[in-house]
């Protein structure tokens, strides 16, 4: 018979590298509250030029990103994930949290391939969808 791993080991995203790119103050400190109680080792970035300034030169590579789409400086989720997928050797999934659900940004989000979870996200959602990402992409 095949074992099959039980849905708490699944769920288990301790040690999981996680590159979080928002610009929200609240919103980042929920996600680092989250993240830090899950286990995750994990980034934030507020803007594209710090997102890959996190990867230190492809050192410290994540095994998720969680982006908002409307950033520091204009910038916008979906150009910062163009830009880090462009550089990073690996391909890594990613959740394009953001409050925006137009039409068009949930047609971009999945023409680059990310899932698009509309904001305000629930931390048993986002958790559930991050497990399954990473161990999908093993």
């Amino acid at each position: 018979p095949v074992s099959v791993p039980s849905p708490a080991a699944n769920a288990n995203l301790a040690g999981k590298k996680i590159l979080v790119i928002e610009n929200d103050p609240a919103v980042l400190e929920a996600m680092e509250g989250l993240l830090a109680k899950w286990g995750c080792l994990y980034r934030i970035a507020r803007s594209t030029p710090q997102a890959l300034e996190a990867l230190e030169g492809m050192t410290w590579l994540p095994d998720l990103i969680i982006a908002d789409h409307h950033l520091d400086f204009g910038h916008l989720g979906t150009d910062t994930l163009e830009r880090l997928f462009d550089v990073m050797p690996l391909r890594v999934p990613a959740i394009l949290a953001t409050a925006d659900s137009s039409q068009t940004l949930v047609e971009h989000a999945k023409h680059l391939g990310v899932e698009h979870l509309p904001k305000p996200v629930k931390p048993a959602q986002l958790r559930a969808l991050a497990t399954h990402l990473i161990n999908s992409n093993k």
